[in-house]
């Protein structure tokens, strides 16, 4: 059965009408045959903005990789040219660590330290009983201690805090709630038994002579 379709065209300022028989077929294909054009039309536009982006977004990209300057990039320079931070291509000895002393003279090398930690607790409290406690050990043979005198003052200085058996000096302290503030006090505690220890065998040492000439 045909069908009496109206189309409308604007010319100038009159509207012309004209009609046409269409059947049912011919206008189902002319619908999509719209369709098919409308959609075409999108995808070639959206094609067109993304070739569009992307070229954009290269030449963006390009020019900023161009102008990048890694901070490692003399690091890896070395590492190309066989160069290490110890210098150990030049030859010769590798540079060794100037060594530290404290003030009473003990090298800082030899202070041997030792803490106990424990897991974090959930429940309080928190921070176990001795968990800042901090203990220092120190060999005898690198204490600054010259006489007989200045080792026999140091003993009676130390008291028990001396082993014999190990023949070293123990040291420990829990006075702060922090390892580091213990391990400074300790620190401390050495210089002071050190320089002290030697003030009085000099002091004593001027008392016996003095003694000996007024006799």
């Amino acid at each position: 059965m045909a069908s009496r379709t109206l189309f409308s065209s604007v010319v100038g300022r009159g509207v012309v009408r004209t009609a046409r028989s269409l059947t049912p077929a011919a206008t189902t294909s002319a619908s999509n045959s719209s369709k098919g054009t409308g959609t075409s039309l999108v995808a070639a536009a959206a094609s067109r903005h993304s070739s569009t982006a992307a070229s954009s977004s290269s030449s963006s990209s390009s020019s900023s990789s161009d102008d990048y300057v890694s901070p490692f990039a003399d690091f890896f320079q070395n590492i190309a040219d066989g160069k290490t931070t110890l210098q150990s291509h030049i030859g010769g000895p590798l540079p060794t660590q100037e060594a530290r002393y404290l003030k009473c003279g003990v090298p800082e090398s030899a202070l041997r330290f030792k803490t106990v930690s424990y897991g974090r607790m959930i429940v309080e409290p928190h921070v176990q009983p001795g968990e800042h406690k901090v203990t220092m050990k120190v060999g005898m043979h690198v204490l600054p201690l010259e006489t007989e005198l200045e080792h026999t003052i140091f003993r009676q200085i130390v008291g028990r805090r001396y082993l014999p058996e190990r023949n070293e000096l123990r040291l420990t302290s829990d006075q702060f709630a922090s390892r580091i503030e213990n391990k400074r006090h300790l620190v401390s505690m050495l210089d002071r038994i050190i320089i002290n220890t030697k003030r009085l065998a000099q002091e004593t040492e001027a008392a016996d002579k003095q003694a000996g000439g007024e006799a």
